[in-house]
């Protein structure tokens, strides 16, 4: 079967991360609610099939009733307001580490193929704010974009 460590290896670390694609897609299928959802999170330009699935499993989106009401809970972005380096912002540790991980990436594919965001960043840089910060606003704003998806199917 597999022969050689190093085949042996590659398989140990392949498999984790597919079993647990497959068993969050499991999920998924057997949840109405999340079954609905998970395709509508795929129509917002930036946010994949792993990313829908990260944020059906982290994010209870009935819970809320608007995105702010779920981001009051979350912070992005932390700005240093005293030191040397005042211009320096870095991504805030407070808040979930998993949706800010996952949506890292999404966020800067959506800043240069989704619309609203790619004019969203593009006014931020040219209001002078750091790469970094840009990044967390468009995490923001994807996150808004997906609660006003869902929540728009849901009051038709």
């Amino acid at each position: 079967m597999l022969s050689t460590p190093l085949a042996r290896s590659k398989f140990v670390q392949v498999q984790p991360s597919k079993l647990r694609g497959r068993i969050i897609k499991a999920h998924i299928d057997r949840n109405p609610d999340l079954k609905e959802q998970h395709p509508l999170l795929e129509t917002i330009p930036g946010i994949g099939t792993r990313t829908a699935q990260m944020l059906l499993a982290e994010i209870e989106f009935e819970r809320y009733e608007s995105g702010t009401a779920s981001l009051r809970l979350r912070r992005y972005h932390s700005k240093k307001e005293s030191g040397s380096s005042l211009n320096c912002t870095n991504l805030s540790k407070t808040g979930n580490s998993r949706i800010r991980k996952g949506l890292y990436f999404p966020a800067i594919v959506a800043a240069a193929q989704n619309k609203i965001v790619k004019e969203f960043a593009a006014r931020l840089q040219k209001n002078g704010k750091t790469p970094m910060h840009i990044i967390c606003a468009t995490i923001r704003k994807l996150l808004h974009i997906a609660f006003g998806v869902l929540l728009f199917d849901k009051l038709r």
